[in-house]
């Protein structure tokens, strides 16, 4: 199965903060494994500063 998507990075005001694009990649039964991502919005130390995180897919 193919998985890929948005992970949205919001405040305790559901504010958007950051944006992280996920690459597609396949993922198989019963696995773990990082999946490379680009910030379309924001950056990683705003994302650290999220209260919230949304997923779209």
């Amino acid at each position: 199965m193919n998985f890929g998507g948005t992970m949205i990075f919001l405040d305790k005001n559901y504010r958007v903060l950051a944006k992280a694009e996920l690459f597609t990649a396949k993922v198989k039964r019963h696995s773990s494994r990082k999946y490379k991502a680009f910030f379309s919005e924001g950056t990683g130390e705003e994302a650290k500063n999220a209260k919230y995180l949304e997923w779209e897919f």
